[in-house]
């Protein structure tokens, strides 16, 4: 008696090439995956010192020369100096502030930090700049492209 009964389904080689496949493509993706979720956390800081940017051009207006983030909060009210993945935002210097990132936002950007530097032309106009921190800057591939060196 013969059967026309015909097998169907995949071979365990087919269904081990599928899984290596998918282990390549995943092996590809998570690294690019992590380099664009340390990009977006990066913009928080930066998006807090541009908050400040205004306060700090008519302080300046006012007074003639930068305040720390103390006198802003007097001037100005109290800043936002710190949020989800933003540690602190202190002085740097005369118009120079800093953010600090939190310790554990991402493996190449804890810890790591972003200024924005206020000078001054020739004429009297107030002008500014996002850099990478000066002690443990935050990579230059995170960071804004205003921000990058």
């Amino acid at each position: 008696m013969t059967s026309n009964y015909k097998e169907k389904g995949f071979t365990l080689v087919e269904l081990m090439i599928v899984i290596a496949i998918i282990g390549i493509l995943a092996a590809l993706a998570l690294p690019a995956y992590q380099d664009y979720t340390s990009r977006t956390r990066v913009a928080e800081p930066v998006t807090l010192l541009r908050a400040m940017k205004a306060e700090i051009q008519n302080y300046f207006a006012d007074n003639g020369s930068f305040p720390t983030v103390s006198e802003l909060n007097v001037y100005a009210g109290p800043q936002v100096t710190s949020g989800e993945f933003t540690a602190s935002i202190t002085d740097g210097g005369s118009g120079i502030y800093v953010a600090t990132m939190k310790n554990a936002v991402g493996g190449r950007i804890n810890n790591s930090t972003v200024a924005l530097h206020f000078t001054t032309t020739t004429g009297g106009l107030v002008e500014h700049s996002c850099r990478p921190g000066a002690s443990n800057p935050v990579p230059n591939e995170f960071l804004p492209w205003e921000c990058r060196l």
